[in-house]
């Protein structure tokens, strides 16, 4: 299945990191799916939350090893208070071709009703945008609400992967999502694997288990699914957001929880870890 998107992958490293965007591509769309068809349908449940077992592969959110996988993130991100989507119905396009689909922004009881921006960009891996739409949208609460349609022609390029990205700019803040489409003529997102991104990641705050990051792009093309790693096996973290998307020269901050490996699963880690947690931020490619 990977190697029909990504070519061939002899490494483990390799294989993790596309094994899980497609599960979390997955997920993802039936999830958004489900809530634009919101009252004419029962929702999702999702199998399976975590891994009781040690798993190479597994369907779970979660690792056996208590990590919070891709799919966990872009699930946490469907299901949220307000969630801005993008109906399409394929990932793969000709060069010239144009890419269509349906804006929604879905919201839960807790939002209340209010006037928004909704925009719709595409844009190449290097953060040009190529075309945009946006409209003056009421939100409702509790609603899932159709916003506009969008259709962008698709240039030929050398990268030839494309970013789609919805933003409801709301009085609070702006939420957004992103899809990824390709007019490769090979592996779908083949092209991703080249892609030079530069993360730089600054501590801002220390406060007892939550460290508080500002995650910047100094490259000269996008990051894809940023996201925090603990890389000296010492401690199990949470982020608040994970496998977002940096353009060059954007950032953002991303709050992390750490607690220290200890007693899970079948007694691994017996003893509480007394080294410091060394956390970095990772992307798209991450091997």
């Amino acid at each position: 299945r990977d190697t029909g998107f990504f070519g061939e992958i002899r490494e483990i490293g390799p294989y993790i990191a596309a094994s899980q965007w497609i599960q979390a591509e997955g997920l993802r769309f039936i999830l958004e799916a489900n809530r634009r068809r919101q009252f004419r349908n029962r929702g999702s449940m999702i199998w399976q939350f975590n891994e009781p077992w040690p798993n190479v592969s597994c369907t779970s959110l979660y690792s056996y090893f208590d990590q919070p996988k891709m799919a966990y993130y872009w699930a946490k991100d469907a299901f949220s208070c307000v969630h801005p989507s993008f109906d399409y119905r394929k990932l793969n396009y000709e060069p010239g071709e144009t890419l269509k689909g349906s804006v929604w922004v879905s919201a839960d009881g807790a939002f209340p009703d209010q006037a928004a921006k909704v925009r719709c960009e595409l844009l190449d891996m290097k953060g040009n945008t190529v075309g945009e739409k946006s409209e003056e949208v009421k939100l409702l609460s509790n609603r899932s609400v159709q916003c506009f349609e969008a259709a962008f022609q698709l240039p030929e390029t050398a990268d030839a992967v494309w970013c789609v990205r919805v933003t409801a700019e709301l009085s609070s803040r702006p939420v957004s999502s992103c899809y990824f489409f390709s007019t490769a003529s090979g592996p779908l997102y083949a092209p991703a694997r080249k892609l030079n991104s530069q993360i730089q990641a600054e501590l801002l705050e220390q406060k007892g288990a939550k460290r508080r990051y500002r995650v910047f792009n100094a490259g000269p093309e996008a990051a894809l699914h940023i996201h925090a790693e603990e890389t000296g096996d010492h401690a199990n973290i949470l982020s608040d957001i994970g496998y977002f998307t940096l353009f060059p020269g954007e950032s953002c901050e991303v709050e992390v929880v750490v607690s220290p490996k200890f007693r899970y699963g079948f007694d691994e880690y017996s003893s509480v870890p007394d080294a410091e947690p060394q956390i970095t931020f990772q992307a798209f490619p991450c091997f």
